[in-house]
């Protein structure tokens, strides 16, 4: 019973990391779109919404 909530925390912590991590690559990549040295700012929920909507990238979560 403990080695699986243990292992329930273990998958907890690594999904938030990867999703850490595919959000900051993913804003990585889309820097690269950004126009001149303009710094773009959005919230995560305004940020995956505007790459779903311009299909840039899919992001999950």
């Amino acid at each position: 019973m403990i080695h699986v909530q243990m292992m329930n925390k273990n998958i907890k912590f690594y999904e938030k990391l990867a999703e850490k991590i595919y959000i900051l690559v993913a804003i990585l990549i889309f820097s690269t779109f950004a126009e001149g040295d303009k710094y773009l700012i959005f919230d995560r929920n305004e940020f995956i919404f505007y790459v779903n909507n311009t299909h840039m990238l899919l992001l999950q979560g």
